[in-house]
């Protein structure tokens, strides 16, 4: 009996010993990455000194720092992170992975508003005065703009 019980724990600590390197393995999770809207950027991924570009999803071991870096495309600008539900402005960004993350990448479309004048005056934009020309004001998409041209004394808006 006493053979037997010893033969037991022997089996048992075996078994337990056995098990122990995958215990002791980190564990990885999945960090996926996706852009909006599609084609309004780039996201660059630095994690243990190497950076990636343009990659769909990445390993890294739990409780990881990754640095998150959004490049936006002509016409674009970023806005901001959507990671697992919450909001991030930071750009970079740095995010500590505790679990599988996944991470969008906001860009808003931007246009540029080019104004240039003829004759004397200014220009009025939003409630701020320009005096000196050309200008250029960029604006998200679906903004709406106050333009207004102030002739000079003596001057009047030809348009």
């Amino acid at each position: 009996m006493r053979n037997r019980k010893v033969l037991v724990a022997a089996l048992a600590l075996f078994l337990a010993l056995a098990a122990l390197p995958a215990a002791l393995a980190q564990a990885t999770y999945t960090v996926s990455i996706s852009i909006s809207p599609e084609g309004a950027g780039s996201v660059t991924i630095t994690y243990n000194g190497t950076t990636y570009t343009d990659v769909a999803s990445l390993e890294v071991e739990a409780n990881s720092t990754i640095t998150l870096e959004a490049k936006a495309t002509e016409g674009y600008r970023f806005d901001h992170w959507e990671i697992d539900g919450a909001t991030y402005y930071d750009n970079p960004l740095n995010y500590t992975v505790t679990g599988n993350t996944t991470v969008t990448a906001v860009f808003v479309r931007v246009f540029t508003l080019n104004i240039t004048k003829e004759g004397e005056g200014y220009v009025r934009v939003d409630g701020v005065d320009y005096f000196v020309f050309p200008i250029a004001i960029v604006y998200d998409a679906n903004v709406s703009v106050t333009l207004e041209a102030v002739p000079a004394d003596g001057y009047e808006f030809a348009y």
